[in-house]
């Protein structure tokens, strides 16, 4: 059982869109894509204008909640250029996990990694700016 999926987008694709249900998990393997909030969100509310959040490269991955909960999706991702991702299935991802117990750890050890990194990275601005004011 391979849980990858390689997959090709265009520029200006949405890979994923804010408030649907998370599918997987996505590692950039080439180009670049955008982190947003959208001006208006799948519920019909608008924000004053688009959020930038962030820029993600190759190395980087995004999706890693859907692997952990059954949540909806934060943000929405948008191809900044043509982009080459692997993609990693929630359930075939499950059933991975199940028969290759030591693949599965490296894989869940490495996410909690990026997930701290990131945790920090915003406590760290969120800290910055208290201190601003």
């Amino acid at each position: 059982l391979e849980p990858c999926e390689f997959k090709t987008v265009s520029k200006g694709q949405i890979i994923l869109n804010e408030a649907e249900i998370g599918q997987g998990l996505y590692i950039i393997l080439s180009g670049e894509v955008e982190v947003f909030l959208p001006k208006e969100n799948r519920k019909g509310e608008v924000r004053f204008s688009e959020v930038k959040i962030t820029r993600l490269k190759a190395g980087d991955c995004f999706g890693e909640y859907s692997l952990i909960d059954s949540d909806r999706i934060s943000a929405s991702i948008r191809s900044l250029g043509e982009s080459e991702l692997c993609y990693i299935d929630k359930k075939k991802f499950h059933q991975f996990s199940e028969f290759h117990n030591r693949g599965a750890k490296v894989i869940y050890k490495n996410l909690l990694e990026i997930l701290v990194v990131r945790l920090r990275s915003s406590l760290k601005e969120l800290d910055m700016a208290v201190v601003m004011r």
